[in-house]
């Protein structure tokens, strides 16, 4: 009899916390969706200039909206010579 009430409680506690996180994934993919409606008439937010604002200038996103024109790359020494391919130290 303790083993099932234990069972159910176990049972229970497991999916509460199913319901919670799915509500907290559910309130994510919303605030996502959100983000990418077209912007309004007279440009962009200021949610949207904040976020630009805020996007560190070595993170992953700002060096891929960065263009690169390779001007400043020289080409070192040969690393690897195979068949296919040649392998460099770019710098």
């Amino acid at each position: 009899m303790k083993r099932t009430i234990l069972l159910v409680i176990i049972i229970t506690i497991v999916v509460a916390v199913g319901v919670v996180y799915q509500q907290s994934t559910e309130k994510k993919v919303e605030e996502v969706s959100n983000r990418n409606q077209p912007l309004t008439e007279g440009g962009p937010d200021a949610e949207t200039i904040k976020e630009a604002e805020s996007i560190n200038p070595v993170s992953l996103r700002a060096l891929m909206e960065k263009e690169y024109d390779g001007r400043d790359f020289t080409v070192g020494r040969v690393l690897a010579n195979e068949a296919n391919y040649t392998r460099y130290y770019i710098t």
